[in-house]
């Protein structure tokens, strides 16, 4: 077929070869589309959901951790007391954590937020959160309540390096996978980042935001700068809240 002849004024054989090129092409075409997205939902769906880690704190590591606030565990309650309002009289305290003690807080984290989770977020369930190699590990299961051959359960695991600087949330994601398939970070950095200062300007953002001036990670190490006082009054909410939803349970 010239560069100025259709197909209209082929002759009828050459024509019919033609046709069945673009049929046979088209038809490859779909049969690769049907290929690639079942590898994707086989890829990103399972089955059964993450299995819940229930960890139980250290103490030592807690107890490491409120001896950097300055507040003894051997003291007496009236000198804890004591020590306690001479915390909350600081209008801003830098510490650094270490892993261990990052996991320590991190323990009670997960067990205090399963159940404001479980109300905001009920298709979503926490099943694990760790620090380990300066990044903050985090996995879950995303009920989509869809039946598929593939399953229903989207679990999702993510490795990201949290910051906090000049009043703003920053989140280095260094991997996010979806059932077996890996996600390009670069790819989603930039919605996390709108999402980050979406999230900077809701009333929660707000409140953490004038708690942690300031939070950074360098190797193994966690270093925080906050306002104690603040610090004391959000985390009583958040915990009041969380019991008002066991109770209602």
């Amino acid at each position: 077929m010239t560069e100025n002849e259709t197909i209209h004024e082929l002759p009828e054989k050459k024509r019919r070869k033609v046709l069945f090129g673009c049929l046979l092409a088209a038809l490859l075409t779909i049969v690769a589309c049907l290929v690639i997205v079942t590898i994707l939902l086989y890829s990103c769906f399972d089955h059964e959901p993450l299995e819940e880690v229930a960890r139980i704190p250290d103490t030592r590591h807690l107890e490491s951790l409120m001896n950097k606030f300055y507040i003894s565990s051997e003291s007496k309650d009236s000198d804890k007391a004591l020590q306690i309002m001479g915390l909350l009289m600081q209008q801003s305290m830098t510490l650094e954590l270490s892993g261990e003690e990052v996991n320590a807080l991190l323990e009670y984290s997960v067990i205090a937020s399963r159940p404001y989770l479980a109300t905001r977020l009920p298709n979503f369930k926490l099943s694990d959160a760790r620090f380990k190699d300066g990044t903050l590990q985090a996995e879950g299961s995303y009920d989509t309540e869809t039946k598929t051959p593939f399953g229903k359960y989207l679990n999702i695991k993510i490795r990201l390096v949290p910051k906090i600087k000049d009043e703003k949330f920053i989140a280095e994601v260094r991997h996010l996978s979806v059932g077996s398939g890996v996600v390009s970070g670069r790819s989603l950095q930039n919605s996390i980042n709108r999402k980050l200062d979406t999230f900077a300007k809701s009333q929660t953002g707000e409140e953490i935001l004038e708690v942690i001036q300031e939070l950074d990670i360098k190797d193994d190490t966690l270093t925080i700068t906050f306002n104690p006082r603040q610090m004391t009054m959000f985390l009583s909410k958040k915990l009041k809240y969380a019991s008002d939803i066991n109770i209602t349970e």
